[in-house]
C-alpha cells in the first residue's frame, strides 16, 4: 500500500537526492537488486508520462546496498534547473521483476514537493 508524505522544499538548480530503505512486514531488509523505481514530478497529475517535469529511473544494481535494501533515486542539479517555482505532485514506483516474465508494479509513496527559486547563480 502506498503512503502519503509530503517532501521538504528543494532549491531549483540543487541536485536532490532521496535515500531508499526496503523490508519485510518483519522489519529485515530486503534484497531490491534488478528492481526498476521511478521518480515521477509533475505540476498537473494527468499529463502523460513522457510530458512529466522531471522524471529519473533507476535499477537497482546487484551489489551490497542493494542486497541491503538501499539505494537512493534523485535529480540532477540540471534536472531541475528548468523547473517553476512551484508545488509539485510526485511518486516513487517500484517494478519487481516475478516468475514467468511479468512485472509488479506498485507505488510506494506519492505526495507534494514545493521547489522555491535559488539565490545564487554561480554557474
Amino acid at each position: 500500500m502506498a503512503s502519503k508524505k509530503n517532501l521538504t522544499d528543494a532549491v531549483i538548480g540543487d541536485s536532490l537526492s532521496l535515500p531508499l530503505v526496503f523490508k519485510d512486514e518483519n522489519g529485515d531488509r530486503i534484497d531490491i537488486s534488478g528492481r526498476t523505481f521511478w521518480l515521477t514530478l509533475k505540476l498537473k497529475p494527468q499529463v502523460p508520462d513522457d510530458q512529466a517535469d522531471a522524471q529519473a529511473i533507476l535499477t537497482a544494481p546487484v551489489d551490497a546496498n542493494s542486497q541491503n535494501g538501499e539505494t537512493a533515486i534523485g535529480l540532477s542539479a540540471a534536472e531541475t534547473e528548468n523547473l517553476k517555482p512551484a508545488s509539485y505532485y510526485y511518486d516513487l514506483q517500484m517494478a519487481t521483476p516475478i516468475p514467468g516474465g511479468d512485472t509488479e508494479v506498485r507505488t510506494i509513496v506519492y505526495g507534494r514537493i514545493r521547489f522555491v527559486q535559488q539565490i545564487t547563480r554561480s554557474r
